[in-house]
């Protein structure tokens, strides 16, 4: 029973992460035919950085959330959660507000 469930949990990861690179890629095309080359290249930075932003803030977040919980959410008071569940939120917040203040210093060396 495990076994078939992890299985299926791998192939539906693995179609949505597929479908996800796919959608992207089509959408790529389509951009780089309708709009000018220096707009599409401002378009690949911003979506390189997001990428990366992403990526810190969910491993940070992800790695919080592992270590902190491990597994004890079953029959667990909605007071106790929201007071396990806030230091995630406010750490969230934090980065995702240092990442916008390093993405505006960075942005505001772009010269146009």
């Amino acid at each position: 029973m495990f076994k078939e469930k992890t299985i299926s949990g791998v192939v539906w990861s693995a179609v949505d992460n597929f479908s996800t690179q796919g959608i992207q890629f089509v959408v790529g095309i389509i951009l780089s035919r309708l709009i000018a080359l220096r707009e599409f290249g401002l378009i690949g930075m911003v979506t390189i950085f997001i990428a990366i932003s992403q990526t810190f803030v969910n491993s940070v977040v992800a790695y919080y959330l592992n270590s902190y919980w491990s597994g004890k959410m079953v029959n667990y008071p909605m007071k106790e959660q929201v007071g396990d569940i806030l230091p995630s939120f406010l750490l969230a917040l934090v980065m995702g507000v240092l990442v916008y203040a390093i993405g505006i210093i960075l942005q505001s060396g772009v010269t146009w």
